[in-house]
């Protein structure tokens, strides 16, 4: 299991935090986890914290079957050439939302990919989506 860390998160985060030209969005690779590749992510103009996850193929996904809770905000990422060919979700904290509760939810959330990716019977997708609704319902 790798070592994530709320201070290592936010490392990741701060080296994204200054926009360049018109941008929408800046990404730093952290992991794979077999065919699921993991960013962190700033996106503009707010500079607001994100964790990307993308999943391979292309497939529309319903916005409305989507978490969403107080401080965060769960959407897909279309349009950028880093995830041309796969399904990007994004977790992005609110301007409202604590960026220290934001960062114990992402570590929180990277760890239990990690054991979803390692578990033959776990779909990594299904297992995102259900601990960040797990988070809403916390919050």
């Amino acid at each position: 299991m790798t070592g994530w860390t709320e201070e290592g998160i936010a490392r990741a985060w701060r080296a994204l935090a200054r926009q360049e030209a018109a941008e929408d969005w800046r990404f730093v690779h952290l992991t794979d986890m077999g065919a699921v590749s993991v960013e962190a992510g700033c996106h503009f103009p707010l500079g607001r914290e994100a964790l990307i996850v993308s999943f391979p193929g292309s497939w529309p996904v319903n916005p409305a079957r989507l978490p969403e809770g107080k401080g965060f905000d769960v959407s897909c990422i279309e349009g950028q050439t880093v995830f041309a060919g796969k399904t990007a979700i994004a977790l992005v904290r609110r301007p409202e939302g604590s960026p220290d509760i934001f960062a114990i939810m992402v570590v929180d959330v990277l760890r239990t990919l990690e054991t979803a990716a390692n578990s033959a019977s776990r779909d990594v997708m299904e297992a995102f989506l259900e601990r960040v609704r797990e988070w809403q319902a916390f919050m």
